[in-house]
Formats: structure tokens, sequence, C-alpha cells
């Protein structure tokens, strides 16, 4: 990774306060950079969230597919096209 690019990414850390960072005295080419831990557990509260959400909805998901092949008469006609009824790419 470049420096600049490493520079963007810290950056972009600092400015949604996932990290703060401190000038070194005396030499102006280096900053210390830590992460705020407070920022990282909301973080991670959400994405418990997430994974909870996507969970639940996958389980729900599997459900419906394997009653569907259990009986796929309950499919509503026009749902699934057969090969000759394919619509044409433009």
């Amino acid at each position: 990774m470049s420096a600049a690019a490493l520079s963007r990414h810290l950056r972009l850390l600092r400015q949604i306060g996932l990290t703060t960072d401190d000038a070194v005295e005396n030499d102006a080419r280096f900053r210390l950079c830590r992460l705020e831990q407070a920022q990282f557990t909301s973080l991670r509260d959400w994405l418990t969230e997430m994974e909870t959400f996507w969970a639940d909805q996958l389980h729900a998901f599997k459900k419906h597919a394997e009653a569907l092949r259990q009986s796929p008469r309950k499919l509503k006609p026009g749902l699934i096209l057969k090969a000759k009824q394919r619509v044409p790419k433009k």
C-alpha cells in the first residue's frame, strides 16, 4: 500500500472517530495513532444486530426453499420461466 493510500485510510478512520492521532514531538513526519475503543464497541453492537437480522432472513429463506422443494405446486404461475419463454437480452 502506498504512503498516500495509507494516509487517506488513516484520515478517514480519524474523521469517523475510530482513531485519534497526535504529532510526535520534534518530528513532523510521524503521527501516533490510537484506536478509540468506545467507537469499536458501537460498531461491534451494530454488526451483531446485522448478523442476527441476516441469520433470521437466511433461515426464513431456507425454510421457504425447502417448502417449495417438497410441494412445487404452491408456486404462482409465471414466477418461473421455462427456457423457451425467457425474455431476450437487449
